[in-house]
């Protein structure tokens, strides 16, 4: 009895993470090390459930911290002022920029 070479070829009914995944798992592996300072084996050892969990809300709260950004640049526009962090007369102006 004799086996041949195709005996023990992988056809493609065989079930395995194909290099999209691998492509996904890092991109994801790589958002949690530079934007949420995970190292990388934590990332690794962590299921996968959670990690999309931290990456949701992550993006969430960045959506979040944007959004409120854009409004308050609409509200500058709208009022057409600045938001001062104090006042200061015009002597002190004048003082400042050497002008008497």
């Amino acid at each position: 009895m004799s086996l041949s070479l195709h005996f023990f070829q992988l056809t493609s009914t065989f079930f395995g993470l194909n290099y999209k995944y691998k492509e996904h798992l890092l991109d994801e592996v790589f958002a949690c090390i530079t934007s949420m300072h995970m190292t990388y084996s934590d990332v690794m050892k962590m299921p996968t459930i959670e990690r999309r969990y931290f990456i949701r809300k992550y993006i969430e709260q960045q959506e979040d911290k944007a959004e409120r950004a854009t409004q308050q640049q609409e509200e500058v526009k709208n009022t057409g002022k600045g938001q001062r962090t104090r006042k200061v007369s015009g002597g002190a102006v004048k003082q400042f920029s050497g002008k008497n």
